[in-house]
Protein backbone atom coordinates (compact mmCIF):
# COMPACT_ATOMS: atom_id res chain seq x y z
CA UNK A 1 0.00 0.00 0.00
CA UNK A 2 1.37 3.40 -0.97
CA UNK A 3 0.45 6.41 1.18
CA UNK A 4 0.86 10.05 0.18
CA UNK A 5 0.96 12.84 2.77
CA UNK A 6 -0.51 16.08 1.50
CA UNK A 7 -2.34 19.15 2.78
CA UNK A 8 -5.79 17.91 1.72
CA UNK A 9 -7.50 21.30 2.20
CA UNK A 10 -5.02 23.05 -0.13
CA UNK A 11 -5.10 20.21 -2.63
CA UNK A 12 -8.91 20.11 -2.67
CA UNK A 13 -9.04 23.88 -3.16
CA UNK A 14 -6.44 23.75 -5.96
CA UNK A 15 -8.13 20.82 -7.72
CA UNK A 16 -11.52 22.54 -7.37
CA UNK A 17 -10.18 25.66 -9.08
CA UNK A 18 -8.65 23.57 -11.85
CA UNK A 19 -11.90 21.70 -12.46
CA UNK A 20 -13.95 24.96 -12.39
CA UNK A 21 -11.65 26.36 -15.08
CA UNK A 22 -12.34 23.26 -17.18
CA UNK A 23 -8.82 21.87 -16.76
CA UNK A 24 -8.33 18.14 -16.54
CA UNK A 25 -6.17 16.53 -13.93
CA UNK A 26 -3.74 14.29 -15.74
CA UNK A 27 -1.49 12.03 -13.69
CA UNK A 28 -0.75 9.67 -16.60
CA UNK A 29 2.88 10.83 -16.91
CA UNK A 30 3.49 10.24 -13.20
CA UNK A 31 1.78 6.83 -13.37
CA UNK A 32 3.83 5.78 -16.41
CA UNK A 33 7.03 7.06 -14.77
CA UNK A 34 6.13 4.99 -11.69
CA UNK A 35 5.67 1.89 -13.87
CA UNK A 36 9.10 2.56 -15.39
CA UNK A 37 10.63 2.66 -11.92
CA UNK A 38 9.07 -0.73 -11.12
CA UNK A 39 10.33 -2.27 -14.38
CA UNK A 40 13.87 -0.98 -13.85
CA UNK A 41 13.84 -2.19 -10.25
CA UNK A 42 12.70 -5.71 -11.25
CA UNK A 43 15.49 -6.02 -13.83
CA UNK A 44 18.16 -4.66 -11.49
CA UNK A 45 16.98 -6.90 -8.63
CA UNK A 46 17.26 -10.07 -10.71
CA UNK A 47 20.62 -8.97 -12.13
CA UNK A 48 21.95 -8.44 -8.59
CA UNK A 49 20.51 -11.75 -7.36
CA UNK A 50 17.95 -10.30 -4.95
CA UNK A 51 14.18 -10.62 -4.66
CA UNK A 52 11.80 -7.67 -4.31
CA UNK A 53 12.39 -7.74 -0.53
CA UNK A 54 16.16 -7.37 -1.07
CA UNK A 55 16.79 -10.95 0.09
CA UNK A 56 19.39 -12.92 -1.89
CA UNK A 57 17.99 -15.69 -4.06
CA UNK A 58 18.56 -19.24 -2.91
CA UNK A 59 21.63 -20.53 -4.82
CA UNK A 60 21.18 -22.89 -7.73
CA UNK A 61 21.76 -26.62 -7.41
CA UNK A 62 25.26 -27.56 -8.72
CA UNK A 63 23.68 -29.73 -11.46
CA UNK A 64 21.57 -26.77 -12.60
CA UNK A 65 24.71 -24.67 -12.91
CA UNK A 66 26.37 -27.49 -14.87
CA UNK A 67 23.37 -27.69 -17.25
CA UNK A 68 23.42 -23.91 -17.78
CA UNK A 69 27.17 -24.03 -18.52
CA UNK A 70 26.62 -26.78 -21.12
CA UNK A 71 23.98 -24.64 -22.82
CA UNK A 72 26.40 -21.72 -22.97
CA UNK A 73 24.34 -19.41 -20.80
CA UNK A 74 26.23 -16.22 -19.92
CA UNK A 75 25.66 -16.35 -16.13
CA UNK A 76 25.29 -20.03 -15.17
CA UNK A 77 25.53 -19.40 -11.40
CA UNK A 78 22.79 -16.76 -11.40
CA UNK A 79 19.23 -17.77 -10.48
CA UNK A 80 16.54 -16.52 -12.89
CA UNK A 81 19.05 -15.61 -15.58
CA UNK A 82 19.35 -18.02 -18.47
CA UNK A 83 18.63 -16.36 -21.76
CA UNK A 84 17.42 -13.11 -20.14
CA UNK A 85 14.00 -13.42 -21.80
CA UNK A 86 12.01 -13.83 -18.57
CA UNK A 87 13.47 -11.16 -16.31
CA UNK A 88 15.32 -8.87 -18.70
CA UNK A 89 18.31 -8.93 -16.37
CA UNK A 90 20.75 -9.14 -19.30
CA UNK A 91 19.48 -5.85 -20.73
CA UNK A 92 17.73 -5.11 -23.97
CA UNK A 93 14.00 -5.08 -24.61
CA UNK A 94 13.25 -8.32 -22.77
CA UNK A 95 11.78 -9.05 -19.37
CA UNK A 96 9.23 -7.01 -17.47
CA UNK A 97 7.61 -4.38 -19.68
CA UNK A 98 4.88 -1.75 -19.75
CA UNK A 99 1.92 -3.66 -21.19
CA UNK A 100 -0.51 -0.75 -20.98
CA UNK A 101 0.32 2.95 -20.67
CA UNK A 102 -1.78 5.22 -18.51
CA UNK A 103 -3.73 7.95 -20.33
CA UNK A 104 -6.00 10.79 -19.21
CA UNK A 105 -9.04 8.64 -19.99
CA UNK A 106 -7.61 5.48 -18.38
CA UNK A 107 -5.16 6.42 -15.60
CA UNK A 108 -3.85 2.88 -15.09
CA UNK A 109 -0.52 1.46 -16.23
CA UNK A 110 0.02 -2.30 -16.36
CA UNK A 111 3.43 -3.88 -15.90
CA UNK A 112 3.73 -7.43 -17.17
CA UNK A 113 6.22 -10.25 -17.40
CA UNK A 114 6.69 -11.89 -20.81
CA UNK A 115 3.96 -14.45 -21.40
CA UNK A 116 6.33 -16.63 -23.44
CA UNK A 117 8.24 -17.44 -20.24
CA UNK A 118 5.22 -17.27 -17.92
CA UNK A 119 5.43 -20.84 -16.51
CA UNK A 120 9.08 -20.34 -15.50
CA UNK A 121 8.31 -16.96 -13.96
CA UNK A 122 5.38 -18.32 -11.96
CA UNK A 123 7.35 -21.36 -10.73
CA UNK A 124 10.07 -19.08 -9.40
CA UNK A 125 7.73 -16.38 -8.08
CA UNK A 126 5.69 -18.82 -6.02
CA UNK A 127 8.05 -21.77 -5.65
CA UNK A 128 6.98 -25.18 -6.89
CA UNK A 129 7.22 -28.89 -6.45
CA UNK A 130 7.20 -30.57 -9.83
CA UNK A 131 6.37 -34.27 -10.04
CA UNK A 132 9.04 -36.37 -11.73
CA UNK A 133 7.60 -38.24 -14.69
CA UNK A 134 9.27 -40.83 -16.89
CA UNK A 135 9.64 -38.14 -19.57
CA UNK A 136 11.22 -35.57 -17.22
CA UNK A 137 13.50 -38.24 -15.73
CA UNK A 138 14.69 -39.19 -19.24
CA UNK A 139 15.29 -35.54 -20.16
CA UNK A 140 17.29 -34.89 -16.98
CA UNK A 141 19.32 -38.06 -17.59
CA UNK A 142 20.11 -36.77 -21.12
CA UNK A 143 21.46 -33.61 -19.43
CA UNK A 144 23.68 -35.74 -17.14
CA UNK A 145 21.40 -34.97 -14.19
CA UNK A 146 20.70 -38.43 -12.83
CA UNK A 147 18.00 -38.56 -10.19
CA UNK A 148 17.81 -41.12 -7.44
CA UNK A 149 15.20 -43.78 -8.14
CA UNK A 150 13.34 -42.62 -5.02
CA UNK A 151 13.08 -38.99 -6.24
CA UNK A 152 9.44 -38.22 -7.00
CA UNK A 153 9.47 -34.38 -6.96
CA UNK A 154 11.81 -31.56 -7.87
CA UNK A 155 11.65 -28.47 -5.67
CA UNK A 156 12.01 -25.01 -7.14
CA UNK A 157 12.53 -22.56 -4.27
CA UNK A 158 10.48 -19.38 -4.13
CA UNK A 159 12.35 -16.46 -5.66
CA UNK A 160 9.97 -13.51 -5.52
CA UNK A 161 11.36 -11.55 -8.45
CA UNK A 162 8.26 -9.78 -9.79
CA UNK A 163 6.57 -7.03 -7.80
CA UNK A 164 7.10 -3.62 -6.24
CA UNK A 165 10.03 -3.41 -3.86
CA UNK A 166 10.30 -0.99 -0.95
CA UNK A 167 13.08 0.82 -2.86
CA UNK A 168 10.76 1.34 -5.86
CA UNK A 169 7.89 2.42 -3.58
CA UNK A 170 10.08 5.06 -1.92
CA UNK A 171 11.21 6.46 -5.29
CA UNK A 172 7.63 6.54 -6.58
CA UNK A 173 6.42 8.31 -3.41
CA UNK A 174 9.22 10.84 -3.63
CA UNK A 175 8.34 11.63 -7.26
CA UNK A 176 4.59 11.89 -6.55
CA UNK A 177 5.15 14.10 -3.51
CA UNK A 178 7.34 16.44 -5.59
CA UNK A 179 4.70 16.60 -8.32
CA UNK A 180 1.88 17.34 -5.85
CA UNK A 181 4.01 20.00 -4.13
CA UNK A 182 4.69 21.69 -7.51
CA UNK A 183 1.00 21.48 -8.38
CA UNK A 184 0.03 23.13 -5.08
CA UNK A 185 2.45 25.97 -5.85
CA UNK A 186 0.82 26.44 -9.27
CA UNK A 187 3.52 24.68 -11.32
CA UNK A 188 3.35 21.33 -13.04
Amino acid sequence: MITIKVDSARLTQKLGRMINKGLTIDLSKQINDSAGIVIKDIKEGVASGEDINEIPFEPLHPKTIEMKEKRGMPMPNAPLIGTGMMSGALGGATGAYLKKRATVQSPVAKVSAPTKKAPYGIFHQEGAEIPVTAKSRAFLRSQNFNLLATTTKLKIPQREWFGISKVAQLQIMKNLNLYISRMLRGRR
